[in-house]
């Protein structure tokens, strides 16, 4: 299954099958886990890990569960005992391949017999074949462009994006690469750096990507250092200390340069 290709036709699929945002969630979900068990036809999840996963509670779960299955996108198995459910997510190729294969038909139907093809169909025949190669790159294209906006809407600095999606066709990443950036983009989102003072160290994302930014190890996380009492001897991310009252104590060890925070004496 092309995860990109789905998700891509998933959305088209959505603008006339207005579905719940629970429903799209769990869709999304169990597309990763699919993808985990590298594509099998059936498996099996459990309910906990789904709400773990998504971030709902059981009851959304089954709701979202029974709202997918009525909408012909997966099917769903209850099995007996302790056993987890039978998942089958529904492809959207499938369903375009079966459109094809019937438009194809009707188009053989119309098609008049090898004996009244002159030379001139056989040239205008040649002609639309060209015309077909050139959507085909016009496709490749687009789930280009569909990767870049995916990375921009993730992305919590948007500036320069010309320069951006420039940067980012020539890393021109492949499914899993750009689900790492995506995973990256998530826990940078929540560190430290880039927090605080309302994101103002948050590198520029032309910057970002030339710098392969996703390779950087996991940054600590800033929850506690931007509250705006953290408990005492919390440590900020410039190496000064919480006293526990609202305020930082000590002189800075650290200085941010280059996007990402350095020791004083090696800047």
């Amino acid at each position: 299954m092309d995860y990109m290709a789905e998700i891509n036709a998933f959305f088209t699929w959505l603008e006339t099958h207005p579905i719940s945002y629970p429903a799209r969630n769990l869709w999304h979900t169990l597309m990763h886990v699919a993808n985990r068990a590298r594509w099998v036809h059936e498996f099996s999840v459990a309910v906990s890990v789904l709400e773990a996963k998504s971030g709902m509670s059981r009851s959304n779960v089954y709701r979202a569960r029974d709202e997918l299955a009525k909408n012909s996108r997966i099917t769903c198995k209850s099995r007996t005992g302790n056993q987890c459910a039978m998942y089958t997510i529904i492809p959207f190729a499938s369903q375009i391949d079966t459109q094809n294969e019937t438009q194809a038909n009707k188009q053989k139907d119309k098609s008049p017999p090898a004996s009244q093809i002159d030379t001139k169909s056989e040239t205008h025949s040649g002609t639309h074949s060209g015309t077909i190669n050139k959507t085909n790159t016009n496709i490749n294209t687009i789930s280009g462009r569909e990767k870049f906006n995916q990375f921009w809407a993730a992305y919590p600095r948007k500036q320069k994006k010309s320069d951006a999606e420039k940067a980012f066709i020539k890393i021109n990443p492949s499914d899993d690469l750009l689900q790492t950036i995506l995973n990256t983009l998530d826990t940078q989102k929540k560190s430290a750096q880039w927090i605080s003072e309302n994101g103002k160290y948050i590198p520029h994302p032309t910057s970002w990507l030339n710098g392969k930014r996703w390779e950087d190890e996991p940054p600590p996380t800033g929850s506690a250092v931007m509250s705006k009492n953290p408990p005492a001897g919390t440590v900020g991310p410039d190496g000064r200390i919480a006293n526990g009252y609202g305020q930082w104590e000590g002189p800075p060890t650290k200085i941010f340069k280059d996007g990402r925070w350095v020791e004083r004496d090696t800047a």
